[in-house]
């Protein structure tokens, strides 16, 4: 769900590894279908109870920790082929990595109403590792960097009401990045959100989560977009940070619990839940901060930006299967030295659903696109009007019924149309999205990519 307080699933991480890892003669792997469903329903009950608010006292005082772990490993196979450009060709990449690696420790301050966050990560799919430039975040190294850290305060002290939060956090402005990658159906996010994504910033941010709506607005370091990389976990005169940036999102929940749209999954005997929901983001920078930098797509020096991003989606879950589609668009504002300007404005559409063919096994499709200004077009190659296309195709088996924490997911993806415009990311990784990431490195007509992971989460 794009607008939750993050501290909804945490509980469930150790509840789920009790049953699916540490025990392997427990139902969840030695009885019968029937034990194993009620057992994985019991799991996934109790983690959502009103305890996540008023976690067991482990001190006098009322604070409390939980650690909970996530890693992924997955292997890549990209294909491409040109037979359009001079000289063609064809090429091939395959090799393995761990994306995420990620250790985190959540639970209360001195009451329940005060909570807090703390994610450390040593994959390189979370944060822009490598885009950007002045200089590059190191990328590709295994050493950790961070990714949540920050306070929380409920003010009802449950789940409904106002809160505020302070410190690093991820926007949440976009559902599908809002929604962990634990939780997605493919095995990465879509190159549609990887190039519109805001991703993690620093600052404070208020919302308010009811029955039928939940909202939250924030005031931030800003954001990254195409050709500036993420601000998290930097200095306040950092060049690729805001003046200011404001950004905010409302969603309406027309049936179902807030708790179903943490996921994209919807298991078998699931009731129904629909919401919808629009976001925005307005950020400008130069007139306060540095800036002076030299974006890695452009020549001249950068004195002041303007961007204004938006989205609307909608998230359906019924029994057994479930639906998302967005749509989204960004427009940029760059002015440069000697009174230089360019404007550029992107859009893109993402549309996927999941099927459960039994218990443990989900089928899942999507489509997305990214349609480029034609100034970039022009620069990556692309024709005028024709998006980047990517389809995808793949299967989810969870080794534990309606269970996250050991989950094998393989899909494979199709670039159908000319994708020169992926290849900005290639190397540098100057722009998004980055092939490390996604798998998919550009650069031809044609591209296959193939992927397989396999995640355990306790």
């Amino acid at each position: 769900m794009a607008i939750m307080p993050d501290s909804f699933c945490s509980a469930a991480r150790l509840h789920l590894v009790a049953g699916a890892l540490l025990c392997a003669s427990a139902p969840a792997f030695g009885g019968s279908i029937h034990d194993e469903r009620a057992y994985a329903a019991e799991l996934r009950n109790e983690s959502f109870q009103d305890s996540m608010w008023s976690p067991d006292q482990v001190r006098t005082d009322n604070s409390s920790m939980r650690m909970s772990a996530l890693v992924q490993t997955r292997y890549m196979a990209s294909l491409r082929k040109n037979e359009t450009g001079s000289p063609a060709f064809e090429a091939t990449t395959v090799g393995f990595d761990l994306p995420r690696t990620q250790l985190t420790l959540e639970g209360t301050i001195v009451n329940s109403q005060l909570t807090y966050k703390l994610t450390m990560d040593s994959g390189d799919a979370e944060l822009g590792r490598g885009r950007g430039s002045s200089p590059p975040v190191a990328g590709n190294t295994g050493t950790p960097v961070l990714l949540d850290a920050y306070a929380q305060y409920n003010f009802g002290g449950k789940r409904e009401g106002y809160y505020l939060k302070a410190g690093q956090f991820k926007h949440v402005m976009h559902t599908e990045e809002a929604v962990e990658a634990q939780y997605q159906l493919a095995v990465e996010r879509s190159l549609t959100n990887e190039f519109f994504t805001l991703g993690y910033t620093q600052g404070v941010a208020l919302g308010r989560v009811e029955r039928d709506w939940a909202w939250e607005i924030s005031i931030s370091d800003g954001g990254r977009y195409l050709s500036s990389r993420e601000v998290a976990n930097s200095s306040f005169n950092n060049p690729f940070e805001a003046d200011i940036a404001i950004a905010g999102r409302l969603d309406w929940k027309l049936q179902g619990g807030w708790e179903q749209f943490v996921d994209f999954t919807s298991f078998q005997g699931t009731q129904d839940a629909l919401k919808i929901g629009a976001g925005m983001f307005w950020m400008l920078g130069g007139d306060t901060n540095p800036g002076g930098y030299v974006p890695p797509l452009l020549v001249p020096q950068l004195i002041r930006e303007e961007i204004f991003a938006w989205t609307v989606d909608v998230q359906y879950e019924g029994d057994g299967w479930n639906f998302f589609a967005a749509v989204m668009g960004n427009y940029i504002d760059w002015q440069f030295v000697a009174n230089q300007s360019l404007y550029v404005s992107n859009y893109g559409v993402v549309v996927q659903g999941g099927v459960f063919v039994d218990d443990k096994s989900e089928l899942f499709a999507r489509v997305d696109g990214i349609w480029y200004d034609g100034v970039l077009s022009s620069g990556f190659g692309v024709s005028q009007g024709e998006p980047s296309t990517i389809l995808t195709l793949g299967w989810n088996y969870y080794v534990i019924p309606e269970s996250h924490a050991a989950k094998f997911t393989a899909d494979v993806g199709w670039a159908s149309t000319n994708n020169f415009g992926l290849s900005a990311g290639f190397g540098s990784s100057a722009t998004l999205p980055d092939p490390s990431v996604t798998g998919f490195i550009g650069s031809t007509g044609t591209e296959y990519v193939f992927r397989a992971q396999f995640q355990i989460l306790f």
